[in-house]
């Protein structure tokens, strides 16, 4: 796990891909990005539980 820096996530504006997480919901690029560096697919996961 690496320190992210606002500079790393504010270069995503919009999305070009996105990712399933689960049969209805999706990671766009900077959620994806979020979710490799900082190991935290799990929050990814309990949002989405959540909804």
């Amino acid at each position: 796990m690496s320190k992210l820096t606002a500079q790393d996530l504010a270069q995503f504006t919009g999305t070009t891909c996105y990712y399933r997480i689960g049969r209805q919901h999706l990671l766009t690029d900077g959620t994806h990005y979020l979710a490799e560096k900082a190991g935290c697919y799990w929050i990814m996961d309990a949002v989405s539980s959540h909804f």
